[in-house]
């Protein structure tokens, strides 16, 4: 761990240090953005002068370890486990310090799951160059993080540093230096003083003119890719003296990429030059047990026997999968005929297992083509992975073509053309059939039970069949025996049980399996499915009415470092929850956040969107609340969809419009079952078919018993409201009202206590912090709640304006309350 030292001498980077020291102090991720040698680690250093940090950087060239800079900057290995485990290791290591990351564009898909759910929970800097291939999917993956786009210097800053690196220049000269650097802060330093035109023949001139031992020590640090032993390099003092290589912890490397890479150039275009460097580094490497680096280099240096030889060995030596995908890789380019396509197919069945689904993509493409079941499979589930659905159920199809029938390998297949038939929802009948036959297939080979039963079950349940619960509960139970089953499926199965007995109504036994299933996470160092599984218990407690422990460990649960989609379920789950206990306004608070850094599709952004717009509807915006409820059923899908719809017919009868539903598909999730029984009851009340209305409530209220509380409290609510026996209404809303009262749900309560006093039944008033409400303030609120604007309300009341935006204010301040919508919900 560093302490950096304070004190600025940037020059023109004025605004830029400002940010990044602003969303360091806020505990903020942010990401540099720029060229290389535009100062980008400059500005990061300087950002976190003064502090404790750990820095790490990704390396390109020959290494085969992999992006590591979490591990460079941890100074050790990381422990075994999932990028959440991994992330929630390194937030505890870190202590106070910051960490900085370099030159993430070279990271593999492992660093930056594990970064991105960093962000926000440390103070985190990361540098991304730009014009790099990996430029784009490292900036995909820091979503959240601020981002800070450094420019070149401009004309005067290049200058004024050109003079202050360089003093022996003369003004003009200093001004032609930076005008030829393009105000690149890195070539105005590395090229001061040169009559050379461009940075690799200054580079190279002046390294030669050092010597052959100063030459060939950085040739090799920059051929190595990732920091080597201070041992292995030769004139290493005279290196650091005049800052070319740095050393870290007995590592070294170049001061800056930019410059290894030029030399890397230079060694490309002198192949004799090149492979005696790399001769070298594979001798040390191999003698100081550096195997993996070893097989590169021997591999570069056109020894390919050898290269093959220690690859293979490495990938004996490393547990872990990206490191074990790219010596796979490397092992069959070192490999002739089908052993080197034998070697490619199982790198790029690694490169599936660590998810870097567009490297396999990419050596797929190189592959000849193979007519085999396992090679279409793999195809398969890159293209679905990669966004291309069409394309992944062609290449299953392709498989079953070629597979042996009756074989575990057929079983997998149908189990992976059966999941993606119905996720994609293209033809969900197939997609049980073929589950089936799968499951069949299974039972007869006694192969992938756990996996065939898993995917039946998720299947039915989808298409809502009654033995979803059923497959997925004897899933759970063989798959810890089920040497076919790996921890992917065991996780998966129990997960979906949970769904599936959440939309059964079985939520004590949801809850309870959940429960379980995160504890067996936790001890297996799962983070993410530990997360994930409390994520679940918590949104079958959501359902069940049980907000006690959504309020009391959610808040601590968004803090950890999640998976984006868990982050999302939790806030959707906390949202509901908090709206029904009347703090709306804490609500649109959080949204702000959550849906800046949710995924942008139906399942998050969709759902959030939903719960911002229930949020203003039991916030007294039923205007508002209408306009987010169309949005969010443009955005979601299936039985999803159905929540925005309710919302809206609610908006509508609270505004007085007609309830005008959306077409939508009937789903057979018993979870939703209630929601056409609630439309229609809503539509009825809108034309006053009271009868009608009060016999569709019921049956919501029925149907919405033991899947969702919240549906079915609210269906009570309103079926009472349409009852005509006045005597049977107060029964009913007084029995409401206890349980409600009981609960805290103070938005309901609100809403049956107006109904009580509008059949004559009084209650004491709730007193704020300045007292209690005066009739005409609380029934000016009632109106608000209605959805009437201040016009609407002075019409009602036969006062003006003025009056009724008086009466608000009034009762705002005796309910401390700080909008107009907040006091409605404490009325």
């Amino acid at each position: 761990m560093h302490s950096r030292r304070t004190g600025s001498t940037l020059i023109g980077r004025a605004a830029e240090l400002a940010r990044v020291r602003a969303a360091v102090s806020a505990r903020r991720g942010v990401v540099v953005v720029g060229e290389a040698g535009v100062g980008k680690t400059t500005l990061l250093t300087e950002a976190l002068a003064g502090s404790a940090v750990r820095v790490g950087r990704c390396f390109r060239s020959l290494s085969a370890a992999g992006a590591a800079p979490l591990q460079q900057a941890m100074a050790g290995p990381l422990p075994v486990g999932d990028p959440a485990w991994t992330a929630q290791w390194v937030i505890g290591q870190l202590g106070r310090a910051a960490l900085q990351l370099d030159d993430l564009q070279w990271a593999d898909a492992t660093t930056l799951a594990t970064v991105a759910l960093l962000v926000d929970r440390i103070p985190m800097v990361v540098g991304v160059r730009t014009g790099d291939p990996g430029t784009a999917g490292a900036l995909t993956a820091l979503v959240g993080f601020e981002r800070v786009d450094l420019a070149p210097l401009g004309t005067h800053d290049a200058a004024l540093l050109a003079s202050r690196v360089h003093p022996r220049l003369r003004p003009a000269e200093a001004a032609e230096l930076a005008r030829r650097c393009g105000g690149n802060p890195l070539l105005i330093e590395e090229l001061g003083g040169s009559t050379e035109p461009s940075l690799r023949r200054s580079l190279v001139r002046r390294l030669r003119r050092m010597g052959t031992d100063p030459w060939t020590g950085f040739a090799l640090a920059a051929r190595a890719g990732e920091p080597v032993p201070s041992t292995w390099v030769p004139a290493l003092e005279a290196l650091t003296t005049v800052g070319l290589l740095a050393v870290v912890d007995g590592l070294v490397s170049p001061r800056h990429p930019l410059l290894a890479e030029t030399v890397a150039a230079h060694l490309t275009d002198d192949p004799q030059e090149r492979r005696r460097v790399d001769l070298l580094l594979a001798g040390l490497a191999q003698a100081d047990g550096w195997t993996a680096l070893a097989a590169v280099a021997y591999s570069a240096a056109g020894d390919r026997a050898a290269g093959l030889r220690l690859a293979r060995d490495a990938v004996e030596q490393t547990d872990r999968p990206g490191v074990r995908a790219a010596l796979l890789g490397l092992a069959a380019e070192c490999a002739d005929g089908v052993e080197a396509d034998e070697l490619a197919a199982a790198a790029v069945a690694e490169l599936v297992v660590v998810g870097e689904y567009d490297a396999a993509a990419s050596l797929i493409a190189r592959l000849p083509g193979q007519r085999t079941a396992a090679w279409f499979s793999l195809i398969g589930r890159v293209r679905w992975q990669t966004g291309d659905d069409d394309g992944a159920l062609a290449a299953f199809r392709e498989a079953r073509e070629v597979v042996e029938p009756g074989t575990r390998d057929d079983v997998r297949l149908q189990c992976e053309l059966a999941r993606a038939l119905a996720l994609s929802n293209q033809d969900p009948q197939a997609a049980v059939d073929l589950a089936r036959a799968a499951h069949a297939a299974s039972v007869t080979t006694g192969r992938e039970r756990a996996r065939a039963l898993a995917v039946l079950g998720t299947v039915e349940h989808f298409a809502g069949h009654p033995d979803d619960v059923a497959h997925l509960s004897e899933a759970v139970r063989i798959a810890a025996g089920d040497p076919d089953a790996d921890l992917q499926v065991q996780f998966t199965s129990a997960n979906n049980l949970v769904a599936a007995l959440e939309a059964r109504g079985d939520l004590v036994t949801a809850i309870a399996q959940a429960e379980r299933g995160a504890e067996r996470a936790d001890a297996l160092r799962m983070r993410g499915w530990a997360q994930q599984m409390r994520a679940m218990a918590l949104n079958a407690r959501l359902h069940l009415g049980d907000y006690g422990p959504i309020v009391a460990t959610a808040p601590a649960l968004l803090d950890e470092a999640l998976d984006r989609r868990t982050r999302d379920q939790l806030e959707v789950t906390l949202g509901i929850a908090l709206i029904d206990l009347g703090r709306t306004e804490q609500v649109e608070r959080r949204l702000v956040h959550a849906l800046a850094g949710s995924v942008d599709d139906h399942l998050g952004r969709g759902n959030l969107t939903w719960v911002a717009a229930e949020a203003r509807l039991w916030g007294g915006d039923p205007e508002r609340a209408a306009e987010l409820a169309q949005e969010a059923i443009t955005r979601l899908t299936g039985a999803l969809m159905l929540f925005p719809i309710l919302t809206l017919a609610h908006a509508q009868a609270r505004l007085g419009r007609p309830v005008a539903v959306p077409d939508y598909e009937p789903s057979e999730l018993a979870v939703v079952a209630a929601v056409p029984s609630e439309l229609a009851g809503l539509v009825a009340r809108s034309v006053d078919d009271h009868a009608g209305a009060r016999a569709a409530f019921a049956e919501a209220a029925r149907l919405w018993r033991g899947h969702h509380r919240r549906g079915e409290q609210r269906c009570r609510w309103l079926a009472a409201e349409e009852t005509s026996d006045a005597e049977a209404t107060r029964t009913e809303l007084a029995a409401l009202e206890a349980e409600l009262a009981a609960d805290g749900w103070t938005p309901l309560l609100a809403a049956v206590r107006r109904s009580l006093r509008a059949r004559g039944v009084r209650r004491s008033a709730p007193r704020g912090r300045s007292g209690g409400l005066t009739l005409r303030e609380r029934e000016v609120l009632e109106l608000v709640a209605e959805g009437l604007s201040t016009e609407a309300v002075a019409v009602r009341l036969g006062v003006s304006p003025s009056t009724v935006a008086a009466q608000v204010a009034s009762a705002r301040a005796r309910l401390g309350a700080a909008t107009r919508w907040q006091a409605v919900s404490d009325s």
